[in-house]
């Protein structure tokens, strides 16, 4: 797992040094993040129609895809690639968990950022959820951030987020603000020691958190927590939850 992340990461520094613009379809950001099925999209798409507009869900759609040459078809009436509607039901889902603990100007922390599209999508749901998000932090690898950055500053939304060196876990975090917690599959799969020293280190700090789970340990999540099933199942067969503390 280490040599996978050691290649998305050089891969990621390399986009943003040579500001690369048909990167989505690199091997390693394929393998990575842009891998989402249409099948998958489609089910997503059936349900997010049950919370925001056609035309809402195009336009994050849209504005996810206009950079990086991403690959995308007509999926159930919108135009799109499969992994932007992926970041539009996941941010969905953290809002609306978010605004059911009653919780409001929140600072969000993201474990392992990808290359910004969920925090790029988060703040437009946010916009129409009535969420405030104070302050957006992502934890990430520095070659993987630099990717961050590159693709945040195309969509001029870069000086929202702010970026912290992954060996803190999450130290410099203030338990005065009103920490929200995401992580979509990052902490699940980095190494068990990893994930633990996150885990032990935020949760005291935290008021809400959302975590989509495949094969990683459990054993330092909260006993007492919501987890189901992910619909649809994307893990192959590996048995992918979602969780909500």
């Amino acid at each position: 797992m280490d040599d996978l992340y050691d290649k998305w990461e050089n891969a990621a520094d390399y986009i943003a040094e040579t500001l690369v613009t048909d990167w989505k379809t690199h091997p390693h950001v394929s393998y990575m993040l842009e891998h989402e099925s249409e099948y998958a999209a489609k089910m997503y798409i059936e349900y997010l129609r049950s919370f925001l507009t056609t035309e809402q869900i195009q336009e994050m759609a849209s504005t996810n895809d206009t950079y990086g040459g991403a690959v995308t078809n007509l999926i159930e009436g919108i135009t799109t690639s499969p992994s932007s509607i992926r970041y539009i039901r996941h941010s969905y889902d953290f809002c609306a968990h978010i605004l059911s603990k009653g919780l409001n100007d929140v600072t969000v922390v993201e474990i392992g950022g990808g290359y910004g599209g969920l925090a790029l999508t988060m703040f437009k749901m946010a916009e129409i959820m009535n969420l405030r998000i104070k302050n957006y932090i992502v934890y990430d690898l520095p070659g993987v951030i630099n990717l961050q950055k590159y693709y945040l500053s195309l969509h001029g939304v870069e000086e929202r987020v702010q970026w912290r060196d992954p060996d803190t876990y999450g130290s410099e975090c203030s338990e005065a603000d009103t920490n929200v917690l995401i992580s979509c599959y990052c902490l699940s799969e980095i190494d068990d020691s990893y994930r633990t020293k996150y885990l032990q280190t935020l949760l005291p700090k935290i008021k809400a958190a959302f975590f989509v789970w495949n094969w990683g340990s459990k054993a330092a999540l909260p006993e007492i927590r919501d987890e189901r099933p992910e619909v649809p199942d994307t893990s192959n067969g590996r048995g992918n939850t979602i969780i909500r503390l």
